[in-house]
This record gives structure tokens, C-alpha cells and sequence, in this order.
């Protein structure tokens, strides 16, 4: 019963995948173990396997340092994420072990670690790892090198988080080369396509609404065309809505975006597999406070979009600050009776009476 490769791998994953601040240092600790144990217990062997799952811990702890702004912590954790496919390269070139070949996850995890920081160098960092992963395939033909939709997923994400005039292009390339490619594994899925939304509600340009409206169609045409994985989905018409909410145009360009959003709402309460959740309501009463002009129909319009998350109990403190947005004082208090308020008047959000919110996960 001596515990083997598979033993220790199993434990590396339920730290990598656990979510928990200290994931990167266990697994750390593990693979040090292994490598110390390996000489006397060959059975024990640190492979390409054992470093995936240490680079996915990476990545995940990149997104904390990101979540708490520290911009030099997240990269830091990048670049050590890329020292283990360097290190693992190294001993490929020098063993010729399979075991020790990083292939298309490895390149895709710490492409998902730099992706994850958001910032332009990071970004070209996971696209320069891409396209030596292209070169290496194209060399090789190793199936174990072919770069797949997550691959390609995950460098289009990057672009949606990276504030740059080349952030849309590069997403909508890499979009359509994924379409052109007519391969199956590369088709893309709905995440590739809300990923690219995602890039154009972070833009300047006035007409994102129409892009994330043109994606939709596009995605409905290939899902009605065979491509299951791209039919739209909850996080996927909402990344619309709040590209409609970002708009910055002009008042015409302003008033398209509001019906467009109001007509997203719709397709998704026709969809028999959908329904709208609280994250669906507050960027629609987003959109009434950023689009809409101060006044009794912003109000009207504002006042209906609650009362529908409320009846759909989806009415959490999201959606409570963004109707605070859009509504009127007289009518803020009108529409929130029954939730407590301090001395001052001020609501207590965290104490909302239990059926507006009740279906919110």
C-alpha cells in the first residue's frame, strides 16, 4: 500500500483546485517532496501531470491578488507559473522522458495565469506562448501540442481583460480563425464567444451594443447550424446587457442601447431553459440609470424592472444599489418598504426581507 505518483497527484489536485490562499505553497511543498523521494522510490515521479496541476494553482491564485488590485503580486505569480514550463522544458531537452514534455495544458495553464492579470504585457506574454506552441505543433504533429478551444479560449479572455485599442481585434481574430479552422477541436463554445463580448463592453467604441447583439446572432446561427457548445447562455446574454450599460454614445446611440438591452431581457425569458437571475436585473437598471435622462420615465421604466426581480425573488443587494441608481428619492422609499434603515436613513441592504431574494444563488 506504499503511496505512488497517482497518490500524490491526487493530493496536488485537491489543493490546486481548492480555492484556498495557501493551495500554491502545498502543492509547492508536495512537489519538492516527490522530487526529494523519487532517487530511492522511482514510483514517486514528479511528471508534466504533477506540474499542471501546480501551474492551475498559480493561476488561481493570481486571480486573488487580483481581486484584492495587487497588480505586482498577481504578475509575480504568473512568472513563477512560467518558471515550471521552463523548468519542465529544460528537463524534457535533457532526458528526452515523455513524462517531462509539457504539452498543450501546461502552455494553456500558464497562458490562463498571465491572462488572469489583465494587463497588456501579461497578455502578450500568453500570446507569445501560444504562438510557440503553434510552431511546436506545426514541427511536431504531437497531438499532445495541438492547441484546442481552451487554449484558444483562454487567450481571447485575456484580451477581454486588458485595456488596449488591440483588445477587440485580437479577440475577434481569434474568434473567427477558431470558426475558419472547421476543426472540431477548436470549434468555439459559448465561453469563446462571451469572452469576445466581454472585450467589447470594456471598449470605447459607441456601437458595443450592436457588436454583443451581432455576436448573439452568430452564436444562435452556428448552434442552429450543429454547434451545440455555442448556443447562449445566462453569463453570456448578461456580458451583452452590460455592454449595452457601458455605452458611451451619443443620445440616439444611448436609447439603442437601452432597447437593445430590453430585448436580450426578452430572449432570454423565451428561452424554456433560462431565466433571468439577479445579476440580469441590476446590469438592466444599470442600463436605466446610465442611459436614461433623470426623470418620471426613468423612473416608471426603473420601478418595473425591481418589482420584476422581486417577484422572481432575484431582488439582492445588487440589484438594491443599482435601482438606488436610477429611481428618485420619493420612490426609492416607496419601493423599498420593509427594509431597515439607520438614523440617517440609510438602508441596511444585508437585511433584505427574505422573498425578494429568495432565489438568488
Amino acid at each position: 500500500m506504499s503511496p505512488d505518483s497517482i497518490s500524490y497527484n491526487g493530493v496536488v489536485d485537491a489543493w490546486a483546485y481548492s480555492g484556498k490562499p495557501e493551495a500554491v505553497q502545498k502543492v509547492k511543498h508536495i512537489w519538492q517532496h516527490m522530487e526529494q523521494l523519487y532517487e530511492d522510490h522511482p514510483n514517486i515521479k514528479p511528471t508534466i501531470r504533477t506540474v499542471n496541476s501546480i501551474i492551475q494553482a498559480h493561476a488561481k491564485l493570481v486571480q486573488e491578488y487580483v481581486e484584492q488590485r495587487d497588480a505586482e503580486g498577481a504578475k509575480k505569480v504568473a512568472k513563477e507559473a512560467h518558471e515550471f514550463l521552463d523548468l519542465m522544458k529544460e528537463r524534457y531537452e535533457q532526458t528526452n522522458d515523455p513524462d517531462h514534455m509539457p504539452d498543450v495544458m501546461t502552455y494553456t495553464s500558464v497562458m490562463d495565469a498571465y491572462g488572469r492579470c489583465g494587463r497588456y504585457h501579461s497578455t502578450m506574454k500568453a500570446k507569445a506562448l501560444m504562438d510557440e506552441l503553434k510552431d511546436l505543433y506545426a514541427q511536431t504533429k504531437n497531438p499532445r501540442l495541438k492547441p484546442n478551444y481552451r487554449t484558444y479560449t483562454c487567450l481571447i479572455a485575456a484580451w477581454s481583460k486588458t485595456r488596449s485599442p488591440d483588445s477587440t481585434r485580437e479577440a475577434e481574430r481569434l474568434l473567427q480563425e477558431m470558426i475558419d479552422s472547421n476543426d472540431p477541436d477548436l470549434q468555439p463554445n459559448a465561453r469563446s464567444f462571451t469572452s469576445v463580448i466581454h472585450a467589447w463592453a470594456r471598449s470605447f467604441d459607441a456601437t458595443k451594443p450592436q457588436r454583443a447583439l451581432k455576436l448573439l446572432k452568430r452564436m444562435k446561427d452556428l448552434y442552429n447550424s450543429g454547434l451545440k457548445d455555442a448556443k447562449p447562455n445566462l453569463i453570456t446574454y448578461n456580458a451583452a446587457m452590460d455592454a449595452c450599460a457601458r455605452c458611451q454614445g451619443d443620445l440616439h446611440q444611448q436609447t439603442e442601447s437601452l432597447k437593445i438591452a430590453f430585448a436580450i431581457l426578452k430572449a432570454i425569458q423565451v428561452d424554456p431553459q433560462l431565466e433571468p437571475n439577479a445579476m440580469s436585473f441590476s446590469t438592466l437598471l444599470r442600463a436605466c440609470a446610465f442611459l436614461m435622462p433623470t426623470g418620471d420615465e426613468r423612473d416608471k421604466v426603473a420601478k418595473a424592472v425591481f418589482e420584476k426581480a422581486r417577484k422572481a425573488g432575484m431582488g439582492d443587494f445588487r440589484v438594491l444599489l443599482n435601482l438606488k441608481k436610477a429611481v428618485n428619492t420619493q420612490m426609492l422609499q416607496e419601493l423599498l418598504e420593509g427594509v431597515p434603515q439607520d438614523r440617517n436613513g440609510t438602508f441596511d441592504f444585508n437585511q433584505i426581507p427574505p422573498g425578494w431574494n429568495r432565489n438568488v444563488r
